[in-house]
């Protein structure tokens, strides 16, 4: 990159830190929750979340995603978004209040309102929590995020683990989500430097609306799409069917989700730095998507192709329907990776009603593959789901092309040879899981062999991406070696 690599370099590992080690505890969470809930639970759940995750768009996306784009800020801009948040939260709040009894008759699930009623009102911790997270990642505090996010995570996911032991079935789950976000909102505070004041300017909702409007019809778009299907699922199939499918695609999407949040919450500042130099911008944004495409390409073709032997350790038998699911989410979450790049070069260069645009075309599609999938069952919706967001993806990186001028032909290349390396190690950790029968030995064994075979074939070609990641690791260990002698 252009730009001073340290700085860069040293705010994606910290980003990663923040994400990836509340991801992997969550994960460990999740594993055990399984074997102590019953499928049904996370049915539920998911459910829930739908309309939470909606909520969670309206309040914390777009105005608060200004806050990150705009050049320069005030106290005053500050307080605005988060007094609009706020009101948007208690709004958001008592209408679901109301509509819960409805909702509860819908999905023929007993306690559902009481549920909806209660997890709601991390709401309101999550309208506070999107001005700090978006003061910290404007700061590029990655460092004081990760301490935050992870002793949240952490708190939450043992009183969850109790909770679930002492057979209190979905609550375990309500109690976690609630309970995280607030400690969230309360433990990221102490790092902010803003005074909350009871203050709000016309002026100043008017820039970020101009902006953010934008931004927020197209996470609004893409999030009630990407939980469509989990509504349709719920009130056309049983909820087993809907466990199934959320547990298949939950694994993935939390691998996804640390390092979509790191990509866009270290990208969007360093993009908006470079928005006027095109040139700076395309070189940022090429080397972005081919590092990263490198580096998680692998971990998702390989978690695919152990997903069996993964399931039936961890998880049980009793979850073994959901592995075609967590296969298909792996590829999916695979076309979700340069398409989260592209769309926060669009945001960074200020141009959110191009991204709305696109967020139009990819819903479009997304609705067209549940519309057809839905007639068939809910593993048909999870495959055309997937083939809509690859055509997404395409258009953005159209758009893109035609904004930066990419060297289409190099990212084609590199590309390619990154999906020959995929496609020997599959074969090579299908060898092994042919050999092997026990299956601790088998998931060590195959993501042994996986790694090896890939850095080998890494090695031996002279990827450029594998050298370049190997100098800036020995370059940081200098640098970490040189403090620790001053």
């Amino acid at each position: 990159m252009v730009m001073e690599s340290k700085p860069i370099v040293s705010s994606f590992i910290w980003k990663f830190l923040e994400r990836g080690a509340a991801q992997v505890f969550a994960l460990i969470v999740q594993i055990v929750l399984a074997r102590l809930l019953a499928p049904e639970d996370f049915g539920v759940l998911a459910v829930l979340l739908v309309f939470i995750n909606l909520s969670n768009v309206l309040i914390q996306k777009g105005f608060a995603t200004a806050l990150v784009q705009k050049e320069h800020i005030e106290d005053i801009d500050i307080n605005t978004v988060f007094w609009i948040s706020e009101l948007i939260a208690s709004f958001l709040y008592i209408l679901l209040w109301c509509f819960a009894p409805l909702l509860e008759n819908v999905y023929g699930t007993l306690h559902l309102a009481s549920y909806l009623r209660i997890i709601s009102i991390s709401l309101f911790a999550g309208a506070f929590y999107s001005i700090e997270n978006s003061l910290l990642i404007r700061s590029m505090q990655f460092k004081k995020m990760f301490f935050s996010s992870f002793a949240a995570t952490l708190i939450a996911g043992t009183l969850a683990m109790v909770l679930a032991y002492k057979g209190m079935g979905c609550w375990a789950l309500i109690w976690q989500n609630l309970v995280q976000q607030i400690l969230l909102s309360a433990f990221s505070f102490p790092f902010c430097r803003w005074k909350i004041r009871i203050q709000c300017s016309k002026k100043s909702f008017l820039e970020v609306f101009r902006f953010g409007s934008s931004v927020l019809l197209a996470e609004l778009l893409y999030t009630g799409v990407e939980n469509l299907r989990t509504l349709i699922i719920g009130a056309r199939y049983s909820s087993m069917d809907l466990a199934y499918y959320d547990r298949g695609q939950t694994y993935p999407s939390v691998a996804m989700r640390s390092i979509y949040d790191t990509i866009g919450s270290v990208l969007l500042p360093v993009f908006s730095r470079e928005q006027h130099n095109t040139i700076e911008l395309r070189q940022s944004a090429q080397k972005a998507i081919g590092f990263s495409f490198f580096l998680i390409a692998p971990c998702f073709i390989g978690f695919a192709a152990i997903a069996e032997p993964f399931t039936k350790l961890l998880l049980t038998d009793k979850w073994l329907p959901c592995v075609p699911y967590m296969r298909l989410f792996c590829v999916y979450q695979l076309g979700i990776l340069p398409y989260c790049i592209l769309r926060n070069i669009l945001y960074a260069t200020g141009r959110s009603k191009n991204s709305l645009f696109l967020e139009l075309f990819k819903s479009v599609l997304s609705l067209g593959a549940v519309v057809i999938g839905m007639l068939i069952n809910p593993l048909a919706i999870a495959i055309f789901s997937t083939l809509a967001v690859w055509l997404a993806t395409v258009a953005y990186g159209v758009t893109i092309h035609k904004l930066l001028h990419f060297d289409l032909k190099e990212l084609l290349i590199d590309f390619l040879q990154i999906v020959i390396f995929c496609v020997m190690m599959i074969i090579a950790i299908l060898i092994v899981d042919d050999l092997i029968a026990s299956l601790v030995f088998k998931i060590v064994t195959e993501i042994i062999t996986g790694v090896a075979v890939y850095v080998a074939l890494s090695i031996l070609t002279h990827s450029k991406y594998y050298t370049e990641g190997l100098n800036i690791l020995m370059k940081s260990l200098e640098r970490m070696r040189g403090k620790n002698f001053e």
